[in-house]
């Protein structure tokens, strides 16, 4: 796929190539645009565009309209799975479970799917009961019913509403508001209804501004008469709590009202509506209403699981289960209505129907018992031979699924199961951690593309090639990125080293590696091919006698000396030089003589087959104008970088812009094998900007 982005954050244009199947590794300093180009790809296949992918230059000039962010090429690709940073914060380590989507993951493969496909037959109608809308409207109201009848307390010992109960609070002292002081009769339509509590507070909030009204009601304004003896009335009788308790109680019987049998309604109304105290054989006969409701409820929520294999896992009390769904209306006969009388009958005959295939039911349960087994103890086998091949001091341990959650365990070697694994783990072990449950959870959802976003750039070469070996050349099984068509972003030498040149042979044909560079806005990439790795003593030898200048030559003659190891006359004659010392010093500060300065000449010209004159050479390296010059000469952002280095050497004050350029130089120092700095762009076109800003400040080149 030949993709090109346009217009997404710092990039006006990008083409790249990713070949499906393969790993394609992009590799490229940072600022170069690695994220930039991984959100792209996101955001055209999930078809919806992230309004920051707009580049900053168009919103300030206010032509983002003129300027589309689309990608093209990507045909095919409609589902993208990505590993970053972001991944690694907000998908894994919680508290109970190392990784809590793991029973997605890890459970449900295809043979899990298709048994489960199964059992949903076998189940028939029983299997859809659960989730059709009556039942849960039921289940719901019957809940809603009890919370507000009985309240979250349950019942007593003795089966009984609790004296804290909505019900009892509001009938402790009878029907005070069907039968009260003929002072609340004008309120009658609205007592006991509605939103009752709102309207009591309403009333005591009104009442402490009575004497403050000089005669005139504090709610409406008009002469009070004897209207004060009336808000008294309502103040006295229903305080905000008792008024709450009231409206509790009508919502449950206007809940009721639908499922209760009429004999059961008639009396529940009667004692709601008595003057008289709530009496003893009355809150058993609420608590028998309560206990029928509670009933039907449990058998509801195992009618709405029994189309799970976990509700149904040990198939030896499979009759027992299927048996719990049913209701006896005979012995819930609260609920005696022509509603619950015929919902009942339905799951009943759902229930007979189904135990009539128990025999197959339980040949399916057991064969995913099986398959669970034996999946969730290769995972284990599998995570736990990476770790040890990583040299992490953990295991894992996979209990079961028997919760429908999968609950994945971190024990340390020394055998302690750690409690919470986001405290003990470090970021390097959470990072890889993060990658083998992400190379899983890409198996169980086969993306059309991978898009991993520097991955293992935080790894020594022992761990980071056992996650390549995990994630690509089948170090754990069957559950790795092999033959997936792979993204690979990363800022890493030894990552692109170790595919590129060291483990090539088991990399290949499945892998392409490209160096992505940028400039001006456009980023493009370089493939690199099989001979484009050169040994250090080699390339830098070539580079020291062809490159265009002679301040870029003695660049690289002092990587040969490095290389060789020969930190004798010529190395301290160079050093000396880009540290613009007017006379050459040893690494221990002492002065040169004569001989040793020519003889280091001597081995410096060998080098670059060019004469060296040092004082020359140093006038040149101190006259800031002639090193823009050469700067803006060069090709490559690597020779730039090395050029603007040594010009700023005796000046900048820049500490940061210093370190950074300090730390590009020596990218890939510690690889026997390198890329050709003037083919690949190793430097970011951010970085060598700065730069040349820098040379441009300094006295002498403020004209150029």
């Amino acid at each position: 796929m030949d993709v090109v982005v346009e217009n997404c954050r710092s990039i006006d244009r990008a083409s790249i190539s990713i070949e499906p199947g393969k790993l394609n590794v992009k590799f490229a300093p940072n600022g170069t645009g690695k994220s930039s180009i991984a959100k792209a790809l996101v955001s055209a296949a999930s078809g919806s565009v992230s309004p920051d992918l707009t580049p900053f230059k168009w919103l300030k000039e206010g032509s983002a309209e003129v300027h589309p962010f689309s990608v093209s090429g990507l045909d095919g690709v409609a589902s993208v799975e990505v590993f970053d940073e972001g991944y690694v914060q907000s998908v894994v380590f919680q508290r109970d479970s190392l990784f809590p989507g793991s029973f997605n993951a890890f459970v449900r493969t295809p043979e899990f799917i298709d048994t489960e496909c199964g059992l949903r037959d076998q189940l028939g109608v029983l299997g859809e009961l659960g989730d059709r809308e009556d039942v849960r409207k039921l289940c719901a109201d019957l809940e809603a019913f009890l919370a507000n009848l009985i309240g979250g307390s349950g019942l007593s010992r003795d089966k009984k509403p609790k004296a804290s109960s909505p019900v009892v609070k509001a009938l402790n002292k009878g029907n005070t508001w069907e039968h009260e002081d003929p002072l609340l009769t004008p309120f009658k339509p609205i007592l006991g209804h509605g939103p009752f509590k709102k309207w009591a507070s309403w009333h005591k909030q009104g009442k402490e501004y009575l004497s403050l009204m000089e005669g005139a009601c504090p709610y409406c304004g008009q002469p009070t008469s004897n209207e004060g003896e009336r808000i008294d009335a309502v103040d006295d009788s229903f305080d905000s709590a008792k008024a709450g308790n009231i409206e509790k109680t009508f919502h449950a019987l206007s809940i009721g009202d639908s499922y209760l049998s009429e004999a059961a309604r008639g009396k529940l109304n009667a004692i709601v509506n008595s003057a008289d105290p709530i009496t003893e054989q009355e809150k058993g006969f609420i608590g028998k209403i309560a206990q029928d409701a509670q009933l039907i409820i449990n058998a509801l929520a195992k009618l709405r699981t029994i189309s799970s294999f976990f509700a149904l896992s040990s198939a030896d009390d499979l009759d027992a289960r299927l048996a719990s769904c049913k209701i006896d209306i005979a012995l819930v006969g609260s609920f005696d209505s022509s509603t619950c009388s015929a919902l009942a009958a339905e799951i009943n005959g759902a229930v007979e129907a189904t135990k009539a295939n128990a025999g197959k039911l339980k040949g399916l349960v057991n064969h995913q018992q099986s398959l669970l087994a034996a999946s969730l103890k290769g995972k284990c086998k599998e995570i736990n031979s990476f770790l040890a091949e990583a040299g992490f001091p953990y295991t894992v341990s996979i209990p079961g699924a028997e919760d429908g959650k999968c609950s994945v365990r971190l024990v340390h070697t020394s055998q302690l199961e750690v409690s919470d694994s986001r405290e003990a783990l470090s970021y390097g072990e959470k990072n890889a951690f993060a990658l083998v449950f992400f190379a899983y959870e890409c198996m169980s959802k086969k993306p059309d593309l991978v898009i991993l976003d520097d991955p293992i750039s935080s790894f020594d070469g022992a761990k980071r090639y056992a996650l390549l070996n995990m994630l690509f050349l089948g170090g754990i099984g069957e559950a790795t990125l092999k033959g997936k068509t792979v993204l690979l972003l990363t800022h890493d030498y030894g990552t692109l080293f170790d595919i590129e040149h060291t483990h090539k042979p088991a990399f290949q044909p499945s892998a392409k590696s490209c160096v992505l560079s940028c400039a001006d806005g456009v980023l493009s990439e370089t493939v690199v091919n099989a001979n484009d790795m050169i040994l250090a003593d080699t390339l830098y030898e070539g580079l020291a006698k062809s490159s265009g200048s002679l301040v870029v030559k003695l660049v690289y003659a002092r990587k040969v000396l490095e290389v060789r190891g020969d930190k004798g006359g010529a190395y301290d004659v160079v050093s000396s030089l880009f540290h613009h010392r007017r006379e050459p010093t040893h690494r221990d500060k002492s002065t040169m003589e004569a001989d040793e300065i020519a003889g280091g000449e001597a081995c410096l010209e060998a080098i670059v087959d060019e004469p060296v004159d040092y004082m020359a050479l140093l006038n040149t390296i101190e006259n800031p104008a002639e090193m823009l010059a050469l700067f803006d000469k060069s090709c490559s952002n690597y020779e730039k970088l090395q050029i603007a280095r040594i010009a700023t050497d005796a000046s900048t004050n820049d500490r940061v812009l210093k370190e950074r350029m300090d730390d590009s130089v020596h990218v890939g120092n510690g690889f026997l094998y390198q890329l050709d700095p003037t083919k690949f762009e190793l430097v970011s076109s951010q970085l060598v900007e700065k730069c040349r800003d820098q040379l441009l400040s300094m006295d002498g080149a403020c004209g150029q």
